[in-house]
């Protein structure tokens, strides 16, 4: 939902930064007329609105239910820093993508339903013949290779957005060669 509800104006490609301060999520709808005009999907309700919970903040979009919500937390909020590979493809995305607002689009310009995203992710992992895993997965072999490369948990849960670094350790999954290189360490301190 983050990368989704990314905007071009929240991307400094010179700094290397986006702020991640929206992410792209599907709300239901709910019927405005009060049962009046007979149909059984609030969707299809002429009157239709959206059923926002309280205390979301949402932005419309105008995209039959896909909105721009706040991060679940606070910590959700953040300006990450962007690898220089990905600066330097998102000047090219940018340069064939010249609609304004979201950084990822449909072909017709439209967002891109998270659910799609989903079964995109599902069909490259089959087509990579890969373990079929869900996409948050995702987060959890970041956290894992961040952690291997020795960052510590405090960057981490700040680039994950989480608000606890006990939510960041259970992204975490310690490889047999993390705890190896751990073992060694600690024989080597130990003399």
């Amino acid at each position: 939902g983050e990368a989704l509800g990314l905007e071009w104006d929240r991307v400094d490609l010179k700094a290397g930064t986006a702020d991640i301060a929206w992410q792209l999520q599907r709300l239901p709808f709910r019927h405005g007329c009060e049962g009046e005009c007979k149909v059984k999907r609030a969707g299809s309700c002429p009157s239709r609105q959206l059923d926002t919970p309280d205390g979301f903040e949402v932005r419309d979009i105008e995209a039959g239910g896909l909105v721009l919500t706040r991060p679940k937390s606070a910590a959700g909020v953040r300006l990450i820093p962007l690898a220089p590979a990905l600066v330097n493809a998102l000047r090219t995305h940018r340069r064939a993508n010249i609609a304004t607002g979201l950084v990822w689009i449909r072909g017709d310009g439209r967002p891109i339903d998270p659910k799609e995203d989903a079964e995109a992710w599902d069909a490259m992992l089959k087509r990579l013949d890969l373990p079929d895993v869900p996409l948050h997965s995702a987060r959890h072999t970041t956290a894992t290779l961040l952690l291997e490369q020795g960052v510590d948990a405090e960057v981490i849960k700040q680039l994950l957005g989480h608000s606890e670094v006990t939510t960041t350790r259970g992204y975490q999954h310690v490889s047999l060669e993390l705890a190896r290189r751990a073992v060694d360490e600690l024989g080597r301190s130990l003399g």
